[in-house]
């Protein structure tokens, strides 16, 4: 394997000017319109009255990354080179198929919904993860995607706090009949009520009418939450780089950026988000030596947590007691572990997490378990699909944070990148956002193309310590 190779400024400087390349162009294509799918395809339910098209629009992203990926493994897979934690993600992918298809054998009565549908879940950061890989190999330019990617999320972003501020809880089941359209178009039977899309949530016994959490352009707070976890960790990393490259200017406009993502952090109150936004950003000022900014960064984020009654409620009622999604969680671990222990082989997909869940009902309900990926992972695809799984994540974090005591630190893409998927594996013991394609699909795509460069970046131990890392997401050269 040899030296782990860290690219340097010009390994990421690829000229803005020049015409973009089919790769570049269908990644940019998708990470726009994972946002707009939702919002396009209830209106024409809605207002259109046709639930076959907004099925449809819902697969289209499917349908496209399938497309993709062939196309791209078709044409350039000579150009990629496989590393060992890469046939780690195969092996686990394989095994999501070998657990699809012995339980029937066996005997299950677990629905073809549910385990295609958990089948699919279960493979997205794979899937996306190999489609970074990939269009990477055909030319794909990550640091215009990457700031293509912030610039969607800001205006998402934008969105997601507009709803949040201005529009009234009963939009989304009136106006935007999203209730309607989760329960008919995506299959959640249990969906009724925005309660039950915890649009509207209780956060203790002093809340007894609830509390609004943003969703923005998404149909639930959680991956709302998660969906801005990265385009704010990369924010912060590229302000950090810009202060140590003395672009004042671009530090200010920088800080605003981060300021826009944590409001859309913070909205949804999704506390695992929050976990993860906490680790990440810890870690990008002790990799770029910004301590003090740690210290007012966090007396300035506990002041709005403790100032705003919904924030405050949801720490508060942990802590005391009362929280009833704090109770779902624990009661969800422990039966989790309850299942493990009784099924170490583990039970099939479809049997676990949402899709298992929800698309699962009567004869054919599934185990029930949910709230921690790695719990899930080990009762749907068993130790083994368990043991590949974070074999790859600990070969991509390596790749990713073995950088962070370098002088000066690897571009803000990495650092980002890396930071992140930290925070992300973290608060996966809570959830498993992960795995939900629409907000989750950005994230996995950025990993495997930041990834992907690093592993293609030329191994010149020599200048390894001299890497000022790529300019600030504002340059333009």
């Amino acid at each position: 394997m040899g030296k782990l190779a860290v690219p340097s400024a010009t390994s990421f400087e690829q000229p803005t000017a020049r015409k973009l390349g089919v790769a570049t162009v269908a990644l940019a294509l998708l990470i726009a319109w994972l946002p707009l799918q939702t919002p396009l395809a209830l209106i024409v339910f809605q207002y259109g009255h046709s639930e076959t098209i907004a099925r449809a629009m819902l697969l289209a992203k499917d349908a496209f990354t399938i497309l993709l990926i062939a196309y791209f493994f078709v044409r350039y897979w000579p150009r990629l080179r496989f590393y060992w934690f890469d046939w780690a993600a195969i092996g686990y992918v394989a095994l999501i198929g070998v657990y699809s298809i012995v339980p029937w054998l066996l005997g299950s009565h677990i629905s073809f919904l549910s385990v295609a549908a958990s089948a699919r879940e279960l493979a997205v950061p794979v899937e996306l993860y190999a489609l970074g890989r990939l269009a990477l190999a055909g030319g794909a330019d990550v640091r215009w995607l990457v700031r293509w990617f912030l610039a969607v999320a800001a205006v998402t972003a934008a969105f997601t706090l507009f709803e949040y501020l201005f529009l009234p809880v009963s939009f989304w089941s009136s106006t935007m009949d999203l209730v309607t359209f989760v329960r008919v178009v995506q299959g959640v039977s249990n969906a009724h009520s925005i309660w039950d899309l915890s649009i509207l949530t209780r956060l203790g016994t002093d809340n007894i009418y609830g509390f609004a959490r943003a969703i923005g352009p998404f149909t639930h707070p959680v991956g709302t939450g998660h969906y801005f976890v990265l385009p704010l960790v990369l924010s912060v990393a590229s302000f950090y780089q810009s202060l140590n490259q003395n672009r004042r200017r671009e530090a200010v406009v920088l800080a605003a950026l981060a300021v826009l993502f944590t409001g859309a952090v913070l909205a949804p109150i999704s506390r695992g988000s929050w976990l993860a936004v906490g680790l990440a950003v810890v870690l990008c000022s002790l990799i770029y030596r910004r301590r003090a900014i740690i210290v007012i960064g966090i007396v300035i984020t506990a002041a709005v947590l403790l100032t705003v009654p919904s924030f405050r409620y949801s720490i508060v009622s942990v802590f005391n007691g009362t929280d009833s999604s704090s109770k779902d969680h624990a009661s969800a671990l422990d039966k989790g572990i309850t299942t493990v222990l009784q099924n170490p082989l583990g039970l099939g997909v479809g049997e676990s997490d949402q899709f298992g869940q929800v698309l699962s009902t009567g004869d054919s309900a599934g185990a029930g378990v949910g709230e921690n990926m790695y719990i899930t992972l080990l009762v749907s695809v068993g130790p083994l699909g368990f043991l590949a799984f974070v074999a790859w994540m600990t070969g991509l974090l390596k790749r990713l944070i073995a950088v962070r005591h370098r002088a000066p630190p690897p571009s803000w893409i990495v650092v980002g990148a890396g930071a992140a998927l930290v925070g992300y594996v973290v608060s996966a013991m809570l959830a498993s956002p992960l795995m939900r394609f629409t907000t989750s699909a950005s994230v996995w795509l950025v990993i495997g193309l930041v990834t992907g460069l690093m592993l293609a970046a030329p191994d010149r131990s020599g200048d390894r310590d001299n890497l000022a890392g790529v300019p600030p997401v504002l340059s333009s050269h």
